[in-house]
């Protein structure tokens, strides 16, 4: 769950800035392998994209970047926010430090506070605010001025902390040199193992994992709970609607003109789409090219179903603005933001909510399939 909520955070704090650099100066690199050399003037945010993103330069703003492999050598006077599948922060950053991917290490000294998700994450320089983190496996080391919590399977503690500590874990390590100002406070069925010189000056509580009685039900959710639930999925989908508009913006528009010229026959497609693709898919696993392509048919087919919504509702919010916002600027993000709140309130609308959600799916559909077709709106 922290995971979840961890990724969710990520991902609306990322859709935020991506909308904030629209108006705001920002210098975009992207390619297949993105070098920012040392010595280049950035004196705005700096969005980097692509399979290998390197960032020698010294950044006077903030650091956005999205990638397979992810290195920030040069030193950040605003916040880094990237996500990738390494992630590595060697730089000295002003701001705060927020990544995603397999593996994030942050080793340069952050001025503000780090929050990090991973299947590894490690810390290992002075960190001037709190860590948060949500891993398989995390090491804390330098010097945490301030809190830490987090959850993993393993963590081990081999730096000092200035505040409380909180995990939830499998297995705990506090090693020799480490050092925990506050209380330490973990939940495992696992005692935590501490190395001889370790210093911890408040107290030590371990508390067992809950347990579920048998014959025990779960309590129902409350009204509350269900609001929050929808709008954690309403904050979800717009930040990723955002980041898909900031990506593939000409894609994206080509889809959703296509879909308002002919919404009629963009769902008749949708249809097809939608019931001849995982056919033909199957049947490719049983010729010469076999399981791996149909597998990966199947799979693209899935992404295409998950972001068919998404398009519905930056449809809608296009159709609302030309024909209600006609005398402010044209812009797709304000369509997208306003799209998706409509669209996700009228989803979750009892009993017809799935209709309009099962249509949207299907226009949505027909978009993809006009995004590879020549001539879109024919």
């Amino acid at each position: 769950m922290k995971q979840k909520n961890m990724f969710l955070v990520f991902s609306v704090s990322l859709a935020m800035l991506l909308a904030a650099g629209s108006v705001q100066a920002l210098t975009i690199r992207r390619g297949n392998d993105v070098t920012v050399p040392k010595g280049e003037a950035i004196n705005e945010t700096l969005f980097a994209a692509g399979q290998t993103v390197t960032i020698d330069a010294d950044v006077n703003g903030d650091v956005i970047c999205a990638g397979q492999s992810i290195t920030v050598n040069g030193n950040v006077a605003g916040d880094v926010l990237c996500a990738g599948q390494t992630v590595t922060v060697s730089g000295v950053v002003s701001g705060s430090v927020r990544a995603m991917g397999q593996s994030v290490q942050v080793k340069g000294g952050v001025g503000r506070n780090v929050t990090v998700a991973g299947q590894t994450v490690s810390t290992e320089a002075p960190v001037a605010g709190e860590v948060l983190f949500a891993a398989q496996s995390a090491i804390l080391g330098g010097q945490i001025a301030k809190n830490v919590a987090g959850a993993a399977n393993s963590i081990t503690v081999s730096g000092s902390i200035g505040g409380n500590a909180e995990f939830k874990n499998q297995s705990l390590a506090i090693q020799k040199d480490a050092s925990i100002a506050g209380s330490l406070v973990y939940t495992s069925a696992n005692p935590a193992v501490m190395d001889t010189g370790a210093k911890i000056a408040g107290s030590i509580t371990r508390n067992e994992p809950p347990q579920m009685p048998a014959g025990i039900k779960l309590p129902e959710k409350t009204s509350q709970d269900i609001f929050l639930e929808k709008a954690g999925d309403l904050l979800f989908n717009l930040a990723l609607a955002l980041i898909l508009v900031f990506f593939f913006n000409k894609f994206v528009l080509k889809s959703v003109t296509a879909m308002l010229a002919k919404p009629a026959r963009s769902l008749g497609w949708g249809l097809l789409v939608l019931v001849v693709v995982p056919i033909i898919s199957v049947a490719v696993m049983f010729t010469i090219i076999g399981i791996p392509v149909g597998l990966l048919g199947i799979l693209l087919f899935a992404v295409a179903i998950f972001f068919t919504r998404i398009l519905a509702a930056i449809a809608i919010g296009r159709k609302f603005a030309q024909t209600y916002m006609k005398n402010r600027p044209d812009s797709l993000y304000v369509q997208t933001v306003v799209g998706v709140v409509a669209s996700w309130i009228i989803f979750a609308i009892p009993v017809i909510g799935w209709l309009f959600s099962a249509l949207a799916v299907l226009w949505g559909m027909g978009g993809v399939y006009y995004l590879f077709k020549k001539s879109p709106a024919a």
